[in-house]
């Protein structure tokens, strides 16, 4: 579960009992585990999310009987990563303008447009579904909720395209999310019931035109790749949940046959549930290794080419001395700009410290120490104000955890991690790293002899 859902802890039935008193009566009392409901009773799965969604985020949401409950902390777990990857763009640039999202197949509770509105004051979204009674009552919890103003309903067709994205307008959605249905018939469903897919404690609620799409959720999202093509830059981040392993091989490799090389694969874990999601875009902003990759082994050979790589320093090293060896390194390097970069904590990190590189070429390298030797026109440093953004070619974040000492090779050793955030050229990125990892050991040599260090 994501480190910021509040739903980390166990829920306390009694204290959301009290809040929402609609979820009294199925209330029950188990010796091992005392207040909690019977999940196999889809009343009681009814009243326990619009009792989450009523007391954690004041968001008051009525569930047709025939339609999806989503289980909140799951749905909160995506909501939660769609911010991490905002949070790693805009680092590379800020601006004041609305977060617009999209979220494909809404449903009648419309809980993702509900729970990102709820809790990002600048995000807005166009939200879309097929069915009619799914649309009607996402129209009635966004008016109950006094978000029409941010949350726009758009009734797709079946047959039609699944982004409601226009060419004709200057409009760029910052992402799309989508909980695609899982099934490609209703014999699939009734194999994976039989099969026990959905967890022990918990029943099903949805209704066929959400459970069932031809080809099944990886044929759904392949077509979104397909489509994404089409549209670009138009939406800087395209994702989707999936409910199966199995479906993101096939979104990688849809991905992988179109040179889509920039994504990210996560996943959610809610019990004995575990869904995970992929994230693709055409822009040239990368996520972080902590954002972008998980563990799981039986994944590694579908994870995306890592955008976080660690230097382990040759000792230990306090912090600010670390940074100190830092700024003597690359601040002399022609066409590199170095700024202080506000502290910056990604889930996966302890508290850090930061310095923002912004790169116009290669002019650290032998070849291109040789080639300016040779060169009439030496690069001259440039001033970071005065820095054309249309001609940088790399922005690398470089982070100094304020924990000096991490156990590597049998010894405790200061790290540093370059985290390639905007650029084309992985190349660039990969040799900068390398350059400034072998300085950091030089330099570390250096105060190991009591000698001057040498490090320009």
């Amino acid at each position: 579960m994501h480190p910021r859902n509040v739903f980390r802890v166990p829920l306390n039935f009694s204290d959301l009992s009290e809040a929402y008193p609609a979820l009294q009566p199925y209330i029950i009392q188990l010796p091992s585990k005392g207040p909690t409901i019977n999940f196999q009773d889809i009343a009681a799965q009814r009243r326990l999310t619009e009792a989450l969604l009523h007391k954690q985020f004041k968001l008051s949401v009525s569930l047709p009987e025939n339609r999806l409950c989503p289980p909140v902390p799951n749905r909160l777990n995506y909501v939660l990563w769609i911010e991490d990857i905002l949070a790693a763009s805009s680092f590379v640039s800020e601006d004041s303008r609305p977060v617009r999202g999209i979220d494909i197949g809404t449903g009648a509770s419309a809980i993702y447009p509900l729970l990102g509105c709820r809790t990002n004051a600048t995000w807005m979204f166009v939200a879309t579904d097929i069915d009619e009674l799914s649309l009607k009552y996402a129209k009635m919890n966004i008016e109950n909720n006094n978000l029409s103003d941010r949350i726009t309903l758009v009734k797709s067709d079946p047959s039609g395209p699944i982004l409601p994205i226009s060419s004709k307008d200057d409009i760029v959605y910052d992402f799309i999310m989508c909980n695609p249905p899982f099934y490609s018939d209703r014999e699939e469903v009734l194999r994976s019931a039989e099969a026990k897919e959905f967890e022990p404690n918990a029943v099903c609620t949805g209704a066929d035109v959400e459970m069932i799409t031809p080809g099944g959720e990886s044929a759904f999202v392949c077509r979104m790749v397909n489509e994404s093509i089409e549209h670009g830059v138009k939406c800087r981040w395209y994702t989707s949940m999936l409910g199966k392993m199995s479906s993101l091989n096939d979104v990688v490799k849809a991905l992988r046959d179109k040179k889509i090389e920039n994504y990210a694969i996560t996943e959610f874990v809610q019990g004995q549930t575990r869904r995970w999601a992929i994230a693709w875009s055409f822009t040239d902003v990368h996520l972080p290794d902590s954002i972008a990759r998980i563990t799981n082994p039986s994944l590694q050979g579908i994870m995306p080419p890592r955008n976080s790589l660690t230097h382990a320093c040759r000792k230990v090293i306090p912090p600010e001395r670390l940074r100190s060896i830092l700024w003597g390194i690359i601040k002399p390097i022609d066409g590199v700009t170095v700024n202080e970069g506000s502290s910056h904590r990604m889930e996966s990190e302890s508290s850090t410290s930061n310095l923002v590189i912004q790169a116009t070429a290669d002019t650290w390298s032998r070849a291109a120490r040789r080639k300016k030797l040779i060169s009439s026109h030496p690069v001259v440093p440039m001033d970071v104000d005065k820095v054309d953004a249309l001609a940088i070619q790399l922005i690398c974040r470089v982070e100094i955890p304020d924990n000096p000492g991490i156990h590597h090779r049998g010894r405790d050793e200061s790290h540093v991690v370059f985290h390639w955030m905007k650029g084309r050229n992985r190349l660039l990125f990969e040799s900068f790293a390398s350059h400034v990892g072998r300085k950091i050991d030089t330099a570390i040599v250096a105060i190991d002899e009591e000698e001057p260090m040498s490090i320009a």
